[in-house]
């Protein structure tokens, strides 16, 4: 009886490895846990890559308001310009400024000018924003004509 008891105590103590039954448990809860969490890590990039393109969006979409307000308080034109961000590493962003005095776009002749400015991502390339499928991002102000900002501008 005693070298019975030492032979199965030796086995007891002396197993190395796992069963096929507990490599096989655990693979299946590794594998039921990790679907989820790769989707939640694609969700959380996607997610990520809208935040970045929103900001961006919003950052160009403010310094082109900026720009043409600096160069409209000088030159008091009308403005209707177009271009594309690839200078700023995107090239899918468009944006346009418009500038104008008009009643009809709710300024006054010669008095108070309404800028626009827009950025979108042009997702077929066509430099023109689809309201169906194209996020835009638009900022507007008005800018009073006053006399100072052409003699500042002037250098006088």
């Amino acid at each position: 009886m005693n070298g019975t008891r030492q032979r199965g105590r030796r086995r007891r103590n002396g197993r190395r490895g796992q069963t096929l039954l507990e490599l096989l448990v655990a693979t299946s809860i590794i594998a039921i846990t990790l679907v989820p969490a790769l989707r939640m890590m694609r969700d959380s990039v996607r997610v990520g890559r809208r935040v970045e393109a929103g900001t961006a969006m919003s950052t160009i979409c403010v310094d082109r308001l900026e720009q043409y307000l600096a160069l409209s308080c000088g030159s008091w034109q009308n403005v209707n310009i177009t271009g594309d961000c690839a200078a700023q590493g995107y090239p899918q962003l468009k944006w346009q400024v418009f500038a104008n005095d008009g009643a009809v776009f709710g300024g006054t002749p010669n008095r108070l000018m309404v800028i626009y400015s827009s950025v979108w991502e042009d997702r077929n390339n066509n430099n023109l924003w689809e309201s169906s499928s194209e996020p835009r991002v638009q900022f507007a102000t008005k800018l009073a004509h006053v006399v100072a900002y052409e003699h500042e501008a002037a250098g006088s």
